[in-house]
């Protein structure tokens, strides 16, 4: 365990073994941001006309959650985050083109910064 971290700070961590004939090799780094919330569970896609209804597991201690998303039929290999927070744990993206499929998925925001991106989940809306 490690203490005395500042929350909202980055750190990384490797691990190295050590014996009589001297110190192995530095294991792969990482990544910690304390203070930051674990990814939402449970993101589920209902399809709509033209738009798709998201819900997800609440976290505990976060203030707002963002969506992420990305149009795979378009081409698009990178999510998009939505501008602001949503404060619930379900929302509608709309204007979505019928057809094509669709990648979502769901980061938690508090005080101290954003945490990681939940599993993505697919849904294709359709009239």
């Amino acid at each position: 365990t490690s203490v005395w971290m500042t929350n909202g700070h980055t750190y990384e961590f490797a691990i190295s073994t050590q014996n009589s004939h001297g110190t192995g090799p530095v294991s792969a780094a990482v990544s910690v941001i304390p203070g930051t919330l674990l990814a939402p569970t449970g993101l589920t896609a209902t399809p709509g006309n033209a738009s798709a209804s998201l819900s997800w597991n609440a976290v505990t201690g976060a203030t707002g959650y963002y969506v992420h998303y990305r149009d795979v039929t378009a081409g698009q290999t990178t999510l998009t985050r939505w501008s602001n927070p949503v404060t619930t744990t379900s929302a509608t993206s709309v204007w979505m083109t019928n057809g094509h499929t669709y990648e979502f998925a769901i980061s938690t925001q508090n005080s101290h910064g954003t945490g990681p991106v939940s599993a993505p989940v697919s849904v294709v809306p359709h009239a």
